[in-house]
C-alpha cells in the first residue's frame, strides 16, 4: 500500500513539474511568454526644433503584427517611456500626436534579444520627405563619413561612443541625411540618442538599427570590456 502511494505521489509530482515548465506555452523555448523590456524616448524632428527635443505626453502603443493592442502608455516630460513583460515575437510601436506628428517602429523580442532601447523621431505626416521614393539607404560612421557595410561588425570599448548618420539616396549621387529616422539598440549593449550617438554600456554583441517607414539599415556592434583585454607582449615591455 505504501509503495502504491509512493508511485502515485511521484507521478503527481512529475505532472506538476511538467505543468510548470510548459506554463504559458513554453517558458524555456520562448513562445509568447513575457520576457522582454522596451525602453525608449520620443523626440521632435529638427523641422520643429533647433535641436532634437523630448516630446512629452505623447501616446505610445505596443501592438503585435496583426494590429492587436498589447500595451499603451504616454511619454514623460523627458519624452521617455517603457514597456515591461513584453512577449516574444515581432512587434510594432506607434507614437502619434494630435497635430499629425507620428512615427512607427518595428522591433522584435526573443530569447537571445530580450532588451530593446530606442529613440523614436516623430515625422510630420503632412510633409513626407519620400514624395519621390529613395533608391538606397545606408549608415555612415562619423566624423570619418565612411559608409558601413550592412551587418558588418564594429568594435568599441565600454564607455566609448559611436556617431552614426542615416543617409538616403534619391538620385544618382544625391544623398540626404535629414530624414527623421528612429534608432534602435538591441541586446542591451548601450543607448542611442535621436541624433544617432551610441554610448556603449555593457559588454556583448548587439545591433543598431536605423528605421524610417519600410526602410531600415543595420550594423552589428561588439562592445568590449577593457578589463578583459590581455595586453600584448609588446605593450607589457613598453610599460616596463
Amino acid at each position: 500500500m505504501k509503495a502504491g502511494l509512493w508511485i502515485i505521489s511521484c507521478v503527481c509530482l512529475a505532472f506538476v513539474l511538467a505543468g510548470c515548465s510548459s506554463y504559458g506555452g513554453s517558458s524555456l523555448s520562448g513562445g509568447s511568454v513575457p520576457i522582454g523590456t522596451i525602453d525608449g524616448q520620443v523626440v521632435l524632428p529638427m523641422t520643429r526644433a533647433i535641436t532634437l527635443e523630448p516630446a512629452a505626453d505623447v501616446p505610445v502603443r505596443l501592438l503585435d503584427t496583426t494590429g492587436q493592442l498589447l500595451q499603451s502608455t504616454s511619454t514623460l516630460q523627458d519624452g521617455t517611456f517603457s514597456f515591461t513583460n513584453v512577449p516574444n515575437g515581432d512587434l510594432v510601436i506607434k507614437a502619434e500626436r494630435q497635430d499629425g506628428f507620428a512615427a512607427e517602429v518595428r522591433v522584435a523580442i526573443d530569447n537571445l534579444q530580450r532588451k530593446v532601447s530606442l529613440r523614436i523621431t516623430l515625422a510630420d505626416q503632412a510633409n513626407d520627405p519620400f514624395i519621390t521614393p529613395p533608391k538606397e539607404m545606408r549608415l555612415v560612421l562619423q566624423p570619418s563619413g565612411i559608409p558601413l557595410t550592412p551587418n558588418a561588425p564594429l568594435a568599441v570599448y565600454v564607455g566609448q561612443t559611436l556617431q552614426f548618420t542615416a543617409q538616403f539616396r534619391f538620385g544618382e549621387n544625391t544623398w540626404k541625411d535629414d530624414v527623421p529616422v528612429s534608432w534602435i539598440v538591441r541586446d542591451g549593449i548601450g543607448t542611442i540618442d535621436g541624433d544617432g550617438l551610441f554610448l556603449a554600456k555593457q559588454a556583448g554583441q548587439g545591433k543598431i538599427i536605423a528605421q524610417y517607414r519600410d526602410w531600415s539599415s543595420t550594423v552589428v556592434v561588439m562592445v568590449i570590456d577593457p578589463s578583459s583585454v590581455v595586453p600584448s607582449s609588446r605593450e607589457v615591455r613598453d610599460d616596463q
